[in-house]
């Protein structure tokens, strides 16, 4: 079967400037997706690129493998989007702007949309003008829509904005239900790091228009550093003898323990030498990196979009 999305050589160009360069990304259904970059980088010009706002300069984008503008209609059929701030009519109510929003796009049935504004907690403000909701109400609804659209692709960008912890909470919850479910893959751009590092299986960390990192999140903040407790002043043979390993980066020592960056899996080697040299181990544990660290590392600042 073909990927439930798919990059390749994708590249948008304004005049000179270069705002995406051939990115390549594959997404197999059920996988979500985190797409991350500092403001700038390109990100939401690759999102509008993969919804057909905007036609790539080169390069193509699939959805199950029909290209997307090449193929229409029907090339986002099964696509849920939501971009930024949703477009809603104030003047509808809730349910109402499902109903004439979702014939757009394909006939959306009434238990459909009663069920999908239960789902995103709007059930009991279904008959209430949109101009009357909260900036999180129209974020939800905003994401109802794309619930109700998208039965095998959602592209989000930023879909926590605007919701409370308890509604990240529950955002958390639906994608992942959508993901595990019903096989629905989600490509997810936001800021919020620690949401993305909750509950994505990959990522991609885009700098000025090309991706500079991708791979699992498990992998990519897989710990390099190692925590070690020598009691007493033998803490500074251990920092002489970690520095006299061909694979320790750095040592250093940080209240009163070792701070000690391994080349990859010779952490075990490490502890065995200091073993052998009869030191004291009372504590030897990986620190590990959090994905706003290796967003900080990877990263230093965009370009413009």
């Amino acid at each position: 079967m073909p990927p439930a999305l798919e990059t390749q050589g994708l590249t948008k160009k304004f005049g000179r400037h270069i705002a995406v360069s051939k990115l390549s990304v594959r997404m197999e259904p059920g996988e979500i997706f985190g797409f991350l970059g500092p403001n700038g980088a390109g990100k939401t010009t690759t999102i509008r690129m993969l919804t057909g706002l905007v036609r790539p300069t080169s390069g193509v984008a699939r959805i199950h493998g029909r290209e997307i503008g090449r193929d229409s209609p029907g090339t986002l059929e099964g696509v849920g989007a939501l971009i930024e701030s949703p477009a809603l009519y104030p003047f509808l109510d809730g349910a109402d702007n499902l109903s004439v929003l979702s014939r757009r796009f394909g006939k959306a049935a009434r238990r459909s949309i009663h069920d999908i504004l239960e789902r995103v907690g709007l059930a009991d403000v279904a008959a209430k003008k949109v101009k009357a909701y909260s900036q999180g109400m129209r974020q939800r609804l905003g994401l109802a829509l794309a619930l109700l659209l998208g039965d095998r692709v959602l592209i989000l960008d930023e879909p926590a904005s605007g919701l409370d912890p308890h509604g990240r909470d529950e955002l958390r919850q639906i994608l992942r239900e959508r993901s595990r479910d019903d096989g629905v893959a989600v490509f997810l751009s936001s800021h919020l790091l620690g949401e993305v590092e909750a509950i994505c299986d990959r990522i991609g960390l885009l700098q000025a228009g090309r991706m500079v990192a991708e791979g699992k999140v498990s992998e990519l903040l897989r710990p390099h550093t190692w925590r070690v407790r020598i009691p007493g002043d033998r803490v500074r043979e251990g920092h002489r003898i970690a520095l006299n390993t061909p694979w320790c980066r750095s040592s250093a020592v940080i209240d009163g323990c070792l701070e000690v960056e391994l080349a990859r899996d010779r952490a075990s080697d490490l502890l065995r030498i200091l073993v052998k040299e009869g030191l004291p181990v009372e504590e030897f544990a990986p620190v590990r990196p959090s994905l706003e660290d290796f967003f900080r590392e990877h990263s230093s600042g965009g370009s413009r979009e």
